[in-house]
């Protein structure tokens, strides 16, 4: 029988507003208010765009007024992040028919094209309202409206109206609410949290890789995370072929480290982590990253690691009913190849009632001394609880799921793009600081 190393990696504080920690999302906005409160560019009000189907005026109004005065142990959107909702304008779509979905992206789509070409720059954000997903088969109004948005720099929150109907009168409701509170503030560029961290680990985190469009081209994709967690840029483009795909790779890896550097002058960059995904550590993505490090020289120390959601392995411990081992439990099973329980059994609190698969993480290339490898696994694991996506959100590092959403909805788009704008949204630069894509 073999022996290895286990440790339990400690659950991360968070930082808000105010010079607040907390370890619970919900508890420190209220106390603090959001991580970047008093950062200068950060506005009093958000404007906001609704657009719903004719007939549902009472339910967006009643929508609105939930965010904004709250609802049950949902106090409205100020007071978690301390900014003001404001409702500049709204959209009623004259549907006729709900059989044909073509039909009903297109009237979507022409009443906001409409809206466009005089008003797109007073709105921050469009709250689209649209009937769920069993009513469309391919076209939708939550790719006819987003595309168009997105090519004008707006981010978009889709809400499936007969979801949010039901939900009238239901304790869940609160919940829904503060969710999408959440997605508002994030994607409009806000940072609700980041971690509370100390020395060592990285000074910068990118998530490099990309997604196969056809059979020739991918899309390339970086983004970029300071060392306290918080999303900071994303990058992409799209490849003709496996060499083109490096090149754009290595231009973005540069350019996103080079931007950084230039906008925080007073922030030291020395130590780089890099994170692919994927079942098996993907050669492009390695070699695109080897080729930078080594022409930039000494410039930076960096570590490379494969990050896998999906691995063979399991840990099972028997000491309770759902054999779940503790959560944070990391194990060693080479000295560069690690197990993290994300989800696990906790003693204190009500824990998850099912088995989850554990992060593998392997530290592919390294220039970093050793140590700084455990310190770097750790920073992987904390990643897990800066998921702006939700308050209960899926646990895995935000540095490869941030990338698998955007690629996910850069290629929908793509695929839905029927007035020709998608390289409008590839080119929008006022989108590239937001996490629009949540």
């Amino acid at each position: 029988m073999s022996n290895f190393y286990a440790e339990i990696i400690g659950e991360p504080r968070l930082k808000f507003g105010n010079g607040v920690t907390e370890k619970l999302t919900f508890t420190g906005l209220y106390k603090g208010g959001p991580f970047d409160i008093h950062q200068l560019s950060r506005k009093e009000k958000l404007n906001v765009l609704f657009i719903y189907p004719k007939g549902k005026k009472d339910i967006s109004d009643y929508m609105f007024d939930k965010l904004v005065s709250g609802y049950k142990n949902f106090n409205g959107f100020n007071k978690l992040f301390r900014q003001d909702l404001q409702k500049i304008n709204e959209l009623e779509i004259p549907i006729k028919s709900i059989s044909q979905d073509t039909i009903i992206a297109n009237q979507y789509k022409s009443k906001l094209k409409d809206f466009l070409q005089n008003q797109r720059n007073e709105i921050d954000i469009a709250i689209i309202m649209h009937l769920g997903k069993r009513h469309f088969s391919y076209e939708s109004p939550y790719f006819s409206t987003k595309i168009l948005l997105a090519a004008h720099g707006k981010p978009t929150q889709s809400i499936d109206i007969e979801k949010f109907e039901n939900l009238i009168g239901n304790d869940n409701l609160a919940y829904y609410l503060a969710n999408v509170s959440l997605a508002i503030y994030a994607k409009t560029g806000g940072k609700p949290w980041a971690l509370d961290i100390g020395s060592g680990g990285s000074d910068l985190i990118l998530g490099v890789g990309g997604t196969r469009i056809d059979t020739q081209n991918y899309f390339a994709f970086t983004t970029l995370f300071e060392r306290n967690g918080t999303f900071d840029y994303w990058a992409s483009d799209i490849s003709r072929n496996n060499e083109d795909y490096v090149k754009l790779l290595k231009s973005q890896i540069n350019k996103v480290i080079d931007d950084y550097i230039k906008e925080h002058p007073e922030t030291e960059v020395r130590k780089i982590s890099f994170h692919i995904a994927g079942k098996r550590p993907g050669k492009l993505e390695k070699q695109a990253v080897l080729e930078v490090m080594e022409e930039r020289g000494t410039e930076f120390e960096y570590a490379l690691f494969h990050i896998n959601t999906s691995s063979l392995f399991w840990i099972i411990n028997d000491k309770n009913n759902f054999f779940l081992p503790d959560e944070g439990l990391k194990v060693m099973i080479t000295s560069k190849d690690f197990l993290i329980i994300v989800e696990g059994y906790k003693p204190t609190v009500r824990s998850i009632q099912r088995l989850v698969k554990p992060l593998r993480i392997t530290a592919i290339d390294f220039t970093v001394p050793y140590e700084e490898i455990h310190n770097m696994v750790k920073e992987i694991y904390w990643l897990t609880r800066m998921n702006w996506r939700g308050f209960r959100s899926k646990k895995i590092p935000i540095s490869v799921y941030y990338s698998q959403i955007l690629a996910y909805l850069l290629y929908e788009l793509r695929m839905h793009d029927r007035e020709g704008v998608f390289n409008d949204i590839m080119l929008e630069t006022s989108l590239r600081r937001k996490a629009w894509f949540l």
